[in-house]
C-alpha cells in the first residue's frame, strides 16, 4: 500500500507542475514587455509585513513582503524572493513619485509585478530573477520522467499479471 500512496504523490506532484509551469511561469517569461497591461500611480508609503504562515507546508514560518501603498489607497505587495530591491523601492525620496508596475500574464494584479519603474527607472524587470523560473521547469521535467517511468512499470507489471 505504501507504494501506491508513493506514486499517488508523485503523480499528484507532476499533476500540479505540469498545470502550474506552462500557465504561470513560462507565458511571463516569454511574453514581451511592452505586451503587459500595467499601471501608473503615486507612491503614498512602503511599509515592510511580517505576517505568521497558517498553512499547514510551513506551519510556524513567517512569511515577509513589502506594501507599496498609492495615493488612490491601492496597494500592491513584493514577496521576499525580490527583497534585495525593497531598499531601493523605500528610498523617502520616493514617496510622491510615479511609479508604473506590469502585471503578470495569469496572475495577480496586487501581487510580485513582472517590472516595477520609479519615474520612468527600472527598479526590477521581468526575467532578472529566474531562479524559481528554473527550478519550477528542472522539477517538472524530474516529476514529469519519474511518473512515466513509474507508470510504465505499473502497466507492464499488470501486463505480466494478466499475461504469465
Amino acid at each position: 500500500m505504501k507504494n501506491k500512496d508513493n506514486n499517488f504523490g508523485i503523480f499528484l506532484m507532476t499533476a500540479v507542475l505540469l498545470f502550474v509551469v506552462p500557465y504561470f511561469v513560462l507565458p511571463n517569461l516569454f511574453t514581451d514587455i511592452k505586451n503587459l497591461e500595467y499601471e501608473t500611480k503615486i507612491i503614498k508609503s512602503t511599509r515592510i509585513l511580517k505576517e505568521k504562515n497558517n498553512s499547514r507546508s510551513l506551519p510556524g514560518k513567517y512569511i515577509t513582503s513589502l506594501i507599496i501603498k498609492m495615493t488612490d489607497g491601492s496597494e500592491i505587495q513584493s514577496s521576499e524572493e525580490y527583497d534585495k530591491y525593497w531598499p531601493q523601492i523605500q528610498k523617502k525620496d520616493n514617496i510622491g513619485k510615479q511609479i508604473k508596475y506590469y502585471h503578470s500574464v495569469n496572475g495577480s494584479k496586487e501581487h510580485n509585478p513582472l517590472q516595477i519603474e520609479i519615474n520612468n527607472k527600472i527598479v526590477y524587470k521581468k526575467n532578472e530573477n529566474l531562479k524559481y523560473v528554473i527550478v519550477l521547469i528542472v522539477l517538472m521535467f524530474v516529476f514529469t520522467s519519474i511518473s512515466v517511468i513509474k507508470l510504465v512499470n505499473m502497466i507492464k507489471a499488470k501486463t505480466d499479471i494478466q499475461n504469465p
